[in-house]
């Protein structure tokens, strides 16, 4: 069976070059890889996810997570959850988003996403990173084009 949905996470080393890790989850084999392949201390520059890679829901799918403040990847107990936390400029309390992708075949709409908005000082578990530049800038701006051509995202 084909993988359903795959994780890219485009991460900078400090030379200036970008990396690309890629895990794939689906209703089979579950996410439990998803946090330890993407793990590093690195920057990252954005987090892409691709939804049904087989094209059994008419997809693929892509989901683009770039301009924010910090990202964590977490594996759940019925599919991989992307938080994104924003700080407002001179804030002290960070904004976060949650959104899951579930893998289980029983749930009616499968790889669907649901949002969350709560405030917390820190992200949690998970694989969490510092986003390259704070998300903005020309630097940021051709890194994250470099990004979605180096995933592959549509129209880059």
């Amino acid at each position: 069976m084909a993988a359903d949905s795959q994780v890219y996470v485009v991460l900078i080393n400090p030379a200036g070059n970008l990396i690309q890790r890629s895990v794939s989850f689906n209703p089979t084999n579950g996410s439990a890889n998803v946090e330890v392949g993407t793990k590093s201390a690195l920057e990252v520059v954005a987090v892409f996810v691709k939804r049904d890679l087989n094209g059994d829901q008419g997809g693929p799918f892509w989901d683009e997570y770039s301009g924010n403040n910090q990202y964590c990847l977490a594996e759940s107990y019925d599919g991989v959850q992307v938080k994104v936390r924003d700080v407002p400029g001179g804030g002290t309390l960070a904004s976060v988003r949650v959104k899951s992708y579930y893998s289980d075949l029983t749930n009616p709409t499968p790889f669907s996403s649901v949002g969350a908005v709560y405030h917390e000082s820190v992200m949690g578990a998970g694989s969490n990173w510092i986003v390259f530049d704070e998300g903005e800038g020309s630097l940021y701006e051709q890194k994250l084009a470099e990004a979605r051509t180096l995933v592959g995202y549509p129209g880059a």
